[in-house]
């Protein structure tokens, strides 16, 4: 269970002694749209981006060579946060190119809460001060657009609509702090959001007027839970992981409503009127044998 409070992105990158610190925060789609396959063989997608409370903390400093330390042996692997540091280096020919990058991880791997995107993100943010380089942000951006199509948005935030691939930002009204209960189900899935895309189906795809109702409906100043909440790879995640499928039910079943997937999952998230009814759905979910937690949308 998370207690923490909302903060303001914009605050999330600070100076410790000789070291910069930022907080790479999660998101939540709220809603989500394939709209077709585009020429190019990606996927046009409408979507809307939500940072919340749940973070990761990347740290960097001064080195001789650029390093990447971090408690999971795992994470050290072809790691975003170590590839953005890589692409800000040759693109900006005055950079020194060394920084020690170390990566604390609570953000869950691969659940479709864009975890990694996040920490690419703020190593970008961190490195462009620690390096002292006089790259502005639309050339910042650039950069983290060829990392990944989520990474643009964790630039900024907190709440923004993405088309394109996802790298098509404008922002939006963010709604009032919200606490999400979040169920992850434990999947190992390989090359898990190729998959996804893979096995949808022209019953999947959209128009983006489901994106749009909700988009009009932060505008109006709706609060989450009565928006209509939705993603498109619902229905592939149902279909291809009966473990997803049940998370989802458990999540519904805990009292949890409306019930919405994280990115391409497997993760499913649901809005709650208070702390305190967050608070027992975790619970509930805890006593079912579910990886489950509480946190906060950011504004």
């Amino acid at each position: 269970m998370s207690d923490e409070s909302p903060l303001h992105p914009h605050s999330s990158l600070v100076t410790l002694h000789s070291s910069l610190v930022g907080y790479a925060h999660a998101k939540v789609n709220l809603a989500l749209e394939v709209l077709g396959r585009r020429a190019d063989g990606y996927h046009e997608v409408r979507t809307i981006l939500q940072r919340v409370a749940l973070h990761d903390t990347v740290r960097v400093r001064a080195a001789r060579r650029l390093l990447l330390r971090t408690g999971d042996a795992a994470l050290r692997a072809d790691n975003l946060a170590l590839r953005a540091a890589e692409a800000l280096r040759a693109a900006e020919a005055n950079a020194p190119g060394g920084a020690l990058i170390s990566l604390r991880k609570r953000i869950p791997v691969a659940a479709g809460l864009g975890g990694g995107s996040s920490d690419a993100a703020t190593a970008l943010l961190l490195l462009r001060r620690l390096w002292a380089l006089p790259l502005d942000d639309a050339a910042l951006a650039s950069i983290a657009a060829r990392l990944g199509s989520d990474v643009p948005f964790f630039l900024d935030g907190p709440t923004a609509l993405a088309g394109g691939r996802g790298e098509l930002l404008a922002s939006l009204l963010a709604p009032a702090p919200t606490w999400l209960v979040v169920v992850v189900p434990r999947l190992a899935l390989a090359d898990k959001t190729r998959r996804m895309y893979a096995a949808l189906n022209p019953a999947d795809f959209g128009d983006g007027s489901r994106v749009a109702a909700v988009r009009d409906g932060l505008a109006h100043g709706e609060p989450l839970h009565r928006l209509p909440l939705w993603n498109a790879f619902s229905a592939v995640a149902r279909r291809l992981f009966p473990a997803a499928a049940a998370a989802e039910r458990a999540l519904r079943d805990a009292g949890a409503a409306p019930v919405c997937l994280c990115g391409a999952g497997p993760a499913w998230f649901a809005p709650c009127p208070s702390r305190g009814v967050a608070q027992r759905c975790v619970a509930a979910l805890h006593r079912q044998g579910w990886d489950a937690f509480a946190t906060v949308t950011l504004i």
